[in-house]
């Protein structure tokens, strides 16, 4: 009997100290991942449709509370509200990738994420229609299925495309298209995003919905003597969905790209060198979660509060699913508390 309980009470003592050690281990592995860009491990350790949706509900309630008092005398104020804060939905698809979370880490809020590009949403969707995310490049992968090499490599692919033809590429990756179907939701994109030299309409736009198992190539009318829809089908067929369906994300998108923008450069006469990824080193963020607190609110969730900029704090929080630790909300204080 006493062998019994003593052997409970061992087993008791792991698993408390696993709850307790396990919270910390799991942002050991987000920093890993990020300064690896390493969308698995990232995507272990992150409920990133949680993450989502918890950022949306707390931007779209800040914005509400802080233009509450202006659009308290418009008779379009809430109409108004309504929009901007369907725009946030798509908006906060575009702040949760490696690099705003590492800025994060540091205390710092993200900046500018449009990159390349700079394009926003043209057209804001109804109240209850999808949305899109606005873009931060010729590549965003929104589903964190592709590493830095690859994003680099297609990015300087496309970029001399652009250069010197004015044709884009728009590759983007989103967990689901939902409830739209994959046409629909590429068609959104190119509405919004508007991929292409103006007036030419030679854009493409690329997505694949990973948990939805879908994929669509849009070409617009521009492009489509060089990618018909018979080269398009060739090229899914042949490049993509045996890629795909092995889980080879990074290498079925860089070899339709590469084909595209190959495709769409001999139309105009010139050519395009393809950019093979290269290994990236480590990203070194040394002030991560510097000054950082770290406290149990509950057994299952867990907070790390970082001083930001200008008495700012910012939280992340970790809830337990089982044994299992996740990232699932981020909180932006404007003050800190006290």
């Amino acid at each position: 009997m006493k062998k019994l309980v003593l052997l409970l009470a061992v087993v008791l003592l792991a698993l408390v100290g696993f709850v307790i050690v396990g919270p910390f281990w799991t942002m050991h592995q987000i920093k890993q991942g990020i300064e690896r860009d390493d969308p698995e491990l990232l995507s272990e350790n992150i409920d990133f449709p949680a993450l989502r949706q918890n950022l949306k509900e707390q931007f779209s309630a800040q914005m509400m509370k802080k233009s509450a008092a202006e659009l308290q005398n418009n008779p379009f104020g809430v109409l108004g509200a309504a929009l901007a804060s369907n725009l946030v939905d798509g908006l906060v698809d575009s702040f949760v990738t490696p690099a705003a979370l590492a800025m994060l880490m540091e205390g710092k809020k993200p900046g500018d994420m449009t990159g390349i590009r700079g394009t926003e949403p043209t057209d804001l969707p109804g109240p209850h229609e999808a949305t899109v995310p606005a873009p931060h490049g010729f590549v965003n992968d929104f589903a964190h299925v592709l590493d830095r090499g690859t994003v680099d490599a297609l990015t300087r692919l496309i970029g001399q495309l652009q250069q010197k033809t004015g044709a884009e590429i728009a590759v983007v990756t989103v967990d689901s298209t939902a409830p739209l179907s994959a046409f629909d939701y590429a068609m959104k994109i190119a509405e919004s995003w508007k991929p292409g030299a103006k007036g030419k309409d030679n854009g493409v736009v690329f997505l694949v919905a990973v948990k939805d198992r879908q994929m669509y190539i849009l070409t617009g009318s521009g492009a489509v003597r060089a990618l018909p829809d018979a080269r398009v089908g060739e090229i899914r067929d042949r490049l993509i969905r045996p890629r795909l369906g092995q889980g080879d994300y990074a290498g079925g998108i860089r070899a339709a790209t590469e084909e595209m923008a190959a495709a769409l450069a001999a139309e105009y006469g010139v050519t395009v060198e393809v950019v093979q990824p290269v290994q990236q080193p480590s990203r070194e963020h040394a002030e991560l979660f510097k000054g950082a607190s770290y406290s149990f609110d509950s057994a299952s969730k867990f907070s790390i509060r970082v001083p930001g900029e200008q008495g700012q704090e910012i939280r992340f929080v970790l809830t337990r699913d089982g044994l299992a630790w996740k990232l699932t909300n981020i909180v932006i204080l404007m003050q800190a508390r006290s």
